[in-house]
C-alpha cells in the first residue's frame, strides 16, 4: 500500500507539469493506482484487525531469569525494598474501598454488578 500511494503522489504531482499525451497517460495511471488502493484497503484493514486481534491474546514472555512454577512456594523473590512492610496507624483498605469512599466507584451501579451478586 505504501509503495502503491507513493506511486500515486509521484504521478498526481507530475500530471501538473505534463501536456498532451503524457499528462493523459499520468491520469490514466493515478486512475489505475487509485482503483488498486480502493481494491485492496479492505484488506489491509481485515489484516490490520487480525493482527491485533492476534497480538492481544498473545501472552508476555516471562524473562528467561523467572523460574518455572505456578504456585507462590514457586516463586522466587528477586528484590525487596523494604527489610520489613510498611506500619500504618489507620486500617489499610484496597483501591476499590478508597474509591467508594471517596466517592470516584460505585459498584452498587457499575457494571457487573449482576454477576457480583449471583456469586453471593
Amino acid at each position: 500500500m505504501d509503495d502503491l500511494r507513493a506511486a500515486q503522489n509521484r504521478a498526481s504531482k507530475a500530471i501538473g507539469g505534463a501536456q498532451g499525451e503524457e499528462k493523459q497517460a499520468l491520469i490514466a495511471e493515478v486512475s489505475s493506482v487509485s482503483a488498486e488502493i480502493k481494491e485492496l484497503e479492505p484488506q489491509l484493514a481485515d489484516a490490520d484487525t487480525a493482527l491485533t486481534a492476534l497480538l492481544a491474546a498473545t501472552p508476555n514472555l516471562p524473562d528467561d531469569s523467572a523460574p518455572d512454577g505456578f504456585t507462590d512456594e514457586d516463586a522466587v523473590e528477586v528484590r525487596r525494598n523494604h527489610d520489613r512492610p510498611p506500619a500504618f496507624d489507620f486500617e489499610v483498605r484496597d483501591h476499590a474501598a478508597i474509591g467508594e469512599l471517596l466517592g470516584m466507584l460505585d459498584t452498587e451501579r457499575g457494571p457487573g454488578r449482576a454477576a457480583r451478586a449471583s456469586s453471593t
